[in-house]
């Protein structure tokens, strides 16, 4: 009798999960997720329903996560076991997100270790535990089928990964990441609860991200109140064009948070904004910064730039940039936007933010 009840009270749980669109609130799947634009999460009990949504065609990719063992996975929908006890990690940001669940024991491949900062990763490929795959175009078949991952983790800048249907039949269940696409610096590092519900831990991903987003908007509400905005250039030269953040992109969203007076604020296009180098020359040569020069020293900017000399930012010593240590910057700065909003307000309203040592940025030399 005890069993039955307990039976039944097991399908009344299981069935009353529906989707929110249904609009019984009390029994539905609720979306997760609040700024990023790519990521979906709809949870519902153990029962987690995962749509990512492809940023250009936007097709979607359905997963379906659950620690049951025996609960029908929905149509269309893609099962993985949780928690996700070993996973590739084919980006640093990737890394970066783990570290701050406590969660990077289930990395058991990456890209190349010249891209990577953690030293725990670093460790771990080096006594052998982590295998180490090279360019994520290059990825041999059988050396991941040979790893035992659960899961595999991209960046999506292709269509599928090679072979994905192959691999999930292995299975090795293959999800396109695409926190890099995601123009809010929230929506990028919200990026952090999908790995949370994927091995287990998304309690402490909803609390770190929560914790984050009130600094954040604490730095951002502060900021508001100043008066000036300093001129900023941002970008270089590449080729025969200089190439500077569009006024939809995920820097010119930092720089209004920062406070700062960037000439093309306004730009469309959530890329980058591509000019001639004598247009960028004419109309920022008294800004009174320049950031993301590409660059970890002024000989080097001087090198690639002929013309750098031209901009006062630049002869004046005020360029800033990530570059001195680049590794640490993709690694932790998608999880970390209060910290790159912070080092922003720092060169940019030194009076607001009074501390003499930055997170990624660097006064170059």
């Amino acid at each position: 009798m005890n069993f039955r009840l307990i039976f039944f009270t097991f399908i009344l749980i299981f069935t009353a999960c529906s989707d929110s669109s249904s609009g019984n609130k009390k029994n539905s799947f609720q979306n997760q997720i609040k700024y990023a634009k790519t990521l979906e999460i709809l949870e519902c009990g153990t029962a987690v329903k995962v749509h990512i949504y492809h940023p250009e065609n936007k097709t979607i990719k359905r997963f379906y996560l659950t620690p049951e063992k025996n609960t029908q996975t929905p149509k269309n929908y893609i099962r993985i076991s949780t928690p996700v006890k070993s996973m590739i990690t084919l980006s640093g940001t990737h890394i970066g997100m783990l570290s701050k669940l406590d969660g990077l024991d289930v990395i058991s491949g990456v890209l190349d270790k010249k891209y990577i900062h953690n030293l725990i990763v670093l460790d771990g490929l080096k006594k052998k535990r982590i295998h180490a795959f090279g360019n994520e175009e290059m990825l041999r078949f059988e050396a991941i089928v040979n790893s035992n991952a659960e899961v595999l983790i991209y960046s999506g800048f292709g269509q599928d990964f090679p072979h994905a249907k192959q691999l999930e039949k292995g299975g090795i269940i293959c999800l396109s990441n695409y926190d890099w696409k995601e123009n809010h610096p929230l929506g990028r590092a919200e990026w952090i609860k999908l790995f949370g519900y994927l091995i287990g831990k998304e309690t402490k991903a909803k609390s770190y991200f929560s914790s984050m987003v009130k600094e954040y908007d604490s730095l951002k509400k502060e900021a508001k109140k100043l008066t000036r905005k300093p001129t900023v250039l941002s970008g270089n030269v590449l080729g025969d064009f200089w190439y500077a953040p569009a006024g939809e992109s995920y820097f010119a969203e930092l720089f209004r948070d920062a406070q700062a007076d960037y000439l093309y604020d306004e730009t469309k296009g959530t890329g980058s904004v591509e000019m001639s180098l004598e247009r960028v020359l004419a109309e920022n040569r008294k800004a009174e910064f320049w950031l993301n020069a590409g660059f970890s020293t002024l000989e080097l900017i001087q090198k690639s730039n002929k013309k750098a000399s031209y901009i006062e930012a630049f002869s004046k010593g005020k360029t800033f940039c990530y570059s001195p240590n680049m590794n640490l910057f993709w690694e932790m700065s998608a999880i970390e936007p209060h910290h790159v909003l912070s080092d922003l307000l720092r060169i940019l309203h030194p009076e607001l933010i009074q501390k003499n040592e930055m997170y990624f940025y660097q006064k170059l030399n």
